[in-house]
């Protein structure tokens, strides 16, 4: 027998809703807005349909809504707070309608469950932890628009075997990658100019990279405990490579240093005990 759900609703924002057992939720037409943490850790919520009269979805809407299966984002919204869906461990495919003008820092972290994310092909920026602890995310879509990947952005997607960055992106957050465990190959645009902090550390299949001509530098633990790294070769034009920058890249046998390099950090190589000689300036 179904439930007849009671909403609570002020001025075209739904605030909550009162269930006593498991349900499908069909929010009422004429709602504009969900509010901050409205439905966070309803464990009964199985899916949700979100009317076209709703743009904006506020922080932490449906956080920790654990078993929550399907989600339909209605064509015109416009904002998803920070922390929206983050913890929704059951959903498995997301796409963001064309509309969305804001995606909050880790609305989708640890979404577990996730296998496809589609981003709006207007977006610029991939935010801070977006996708974050997405464990079974295969397939993200990232825009020819996109500029920047931000921190954390898909740190420890362990089932992404690939991802095509698109020619646009210039910038990359620190660990944007850390953790990507499948991850095989890499290659990084022209107009990138670092490589940041831990950004692929513990990319433990990745057996590829393709630096691009306008690096300039490969940060801290950039790519350490990437075990899988046979060879390197660093482009001319890079300046610095920090401190265990390759740290236990225990298959790497072979790094080519570009003439242009003026600092190399302490124990750039460090534990790589497939290098024979590790490499200096």
């Amino acid at each position: 027998m179904s439930e007849k759900l009671e909403f609570l609703i002020e001025d075209g924002v739904v605030k909550g809703v009162s269930p006593r057992h498991p349900f499908t939720m069909e929010i009422p037409e004429g709602v504009t807005a969900i509010g901050n943490r409205a439905f966070q850790g309803n464990s009964l919520l199985k899916s949700v349909r979100i009317p076209d009269s709703v743009t904006w979805i506020g922080e932490r809407a449906f956080e920790g809504c654990r078993d929550l299966e399907e989600l339909i984002l209605p064509p015109k919204l416009e904002y998803i707070g920070r922390l929206a869906f983050f913890n929704c461990s059951s959903i498995k495919e997301l796409i963001l309608p064309d509309s969305l003008d804001y995606l909050g820092a880790e609305a989708f972290s640890y979404c577990e469950g996730l296998e496809k994310a589609v981003l709006p092909d207007h977006f610029k920026e991939l935010p801070e932890q977006i996708f974050g602890g997405c464990k079974a995310l295969t397939s993200v879509h990232l825009p020819k628009s996109l500029e920047k990947i931000g921190a954390h952005a898909l740190a420890f997607c362990e089932s992404l075997e690939n991802v095509s960055i698109p020619e646009g992106v210039t910038a990359i957050g620190n660990n944007a990658f850390c953790g990507c465990s499948s991850l095989a190959s890499v290659d990084l645009p022209n107009g990138i100019d670092e490589i940041p902090t831990q950004c692929f550390q513990y990319c433990r299949s990745l057996k590829q990279i393709s630096f691009p001509s306008s690096l300039r530098s490969i940060g801290y633990e950039a790519f350490a405990d990437c075990t899988g790294i046979e060879t390197l070769e660093i482009p001319s034009g890079c300046l610095s490579i920090e401190d265990f920058a390759f740290c236990g890249c225990t298959a790497l046998e072979r790094v080519e240093l570009p003439e242009s390099l003026e600092a190399l950090g302490d124990d750039a190589f460090w534990d790589c005990e497939s290098l024979q000689t590790p490499p200096t300036i």
